[in-house]
């Protein structure tokens, strides 16, 4: 993936089960790599305020963001604190954030997703970037860690390698 203008590609289904340890054998052993990101992309129906929705929920490292081009418009985002403590944290994109009739006022409150509490921290500015034919307008971010806890696994389901050079 080149900085400036990456390139999302699907092969196969979207799960996957990529472990820590082929994490670990990527960063290790491939040559030419900056950096290796990984997402967890796990199910569950978001309520709040008496409202419910279907997310596109992605569990992310800390450089999805930039893969992503998102950009926090209000509020913040994830930081290494919330993936180390596994943090019931999430951050919305745009569309996500106008689905629900949220406002900045809702930063710091508790949605539930699936049977989980996690507290809003922050809305990405509106974004034309789509991955696996999602909009991330309508994505739930939270940490990778979460995710995998929220649906009981310790897997990835994809990984962004960014190389070195072109």
């Amino acid at each position: 993936l080149g900085d400036d203008n990456p390139q999302f590609q699907q092969v196969g289904g979207l799960m996957s089960n990529i472990s820590n340890d082929d994490v670990k054998a990527v960063k290790e052993k491939v040559t030419h790599i900056k950096d290796v990101n990984m997402i967890v992309l796990p199910s569950g129906i978001v309520k709040y305020n008496g409202k419910k929705a279907i997310p596109f929920i992605g569990g992310a490292s800390l450089g999805m963001n930039s893969i992503f081009k998102l950009d926090v418009g209000y509020g913040r985002t994830i930081d290494s604190n919330d993936i180390e403590n596994k943090n019931n944290i999430v951050v919305l994109g745009n569309g996500a954030k106008d689905t629900l009739g949220l406002t900045n006022d809702d930063i710091g409150k508790k949605m539930t997703i699936g049977k989980t509490e996690f507290e809003i921290i922050g809305y990405f500015k509106e974004t034309s970037t789509q991955v696996f034919g999602f909009d991330l307008n309508n994505l739930y971010l939270m940490p990778y860690t979460s995710a995998q806890k929220l649906d009981k696994s310790e897997t990835m389901d994809r990984l962004f390698i960014t190389a070195d050079s072109k």
